[in-house]
């Protein structure tokens, strides 16, 4: 009975990270197509350059939307919020339904991520040092101007989140071995990156989403004859950063 309820779990954690990455990647769509009508427009004389750029903060409302649909942790809800709300407030004010001015939006930006840090540590996630070893079934390292190396030999791995901003994450999971026969890590990179090592039995399934950034599966999957294995599921988002993985 334990057996089948971890496989229940694990399916429905499985089901949900797909739909939430065919949401985002359909609503990336839409604002895709939106922008090449508006373009489109634009070149035959409907609306003049200012009347289509004037909309370009619709950018960063979109990508907090899928951020959120797609987040597992506190953290990425509270960017995922800060992109948004940004973002709505320069649409006003390029719309000149508010008047704000352009000098404010940085010293905002950064009181709004020292915050969510604040959040965060406030609710247990933990900044990891160089040279961290945890048997934790989970991972939450964070790094802003820095970098992090962990390495988790934990034997009842169930996932986590991890998050670079201008700076760098290197995890070794070679020694671990997972709970169930899935694990999902939340893994964000923004302006930096994040490095992961994974045991060869592990297969990798890729689910983030980049926007001038990416993904990168250097793994060699595993060969049927080598026994079962355990899947890997990688969400989040990667700006202007970049996330690999490799065994």
């Amino acid at each position: 009975m334990r057996m089948d309820w971890t496989a229940k779990r694990a399916d429905r954690w499985r089901m949900k990270a797909h739909n939430r990455s065919k949401n985002s990647s359909a609503l990336v769509g839409v604002i895709l197509i939106a922008f090449g009508a508006l373009l489109l427009l634009k070149n035959f004389g409907v609306f003049s350059v200012r009347d289509v750029f004037v909309f370009w903060p619709l950018i960063p409302v979109a990508w907090g939307v899928q951020a959120i649909a797609k987040g597992r942790s506190t953290f990425t809800y509270l960017v995922g919020g800060i992109a948004i709300v940004l973002g709505a407030i320069k649409l006003l004010d390029n719309l000149d339904v508010i008047d704000v001015s352009s000098k404010l939006y940085a010293p905002i930006l950064l009181i709004a991520l020292g915050v969510a840090f604040l959040v965060c540590n406030l609710k247990g996630d933990e900044i990891r040092k160089d040279g961290d070893v945890t048997v934790l079934p989970t991972i939450h390292p964070m790094v802003v101007f820095g970098g992090i190396v962990q390495r988790v030999d934990s034997q009842v791995f169930e996932g986590g989140e991890m998050m670079a901003l201008f700076g760098g994450i290197e995890v070794d999971f070679r020694k671990a071995k997972m709970k169930s026969n899935v694990a999902t890590i939340e893994a964000n990179a923004i302006f930096g990156g994040c490095s992961l090592k994974v045991p060869e039995s592990w297969t990798v399934e890729i689910q983030g989403t980049g926007a001038f950034g990416g993904y990168e599966d250097k793994t060699i999957a595993p060969r049927p004859e080598d026994g079962p294995t355990q899947k890997l599921i990688l969400t989040g988002n990667a700006v202007f950063g970049g996330i690999s993985v490799e065994n």
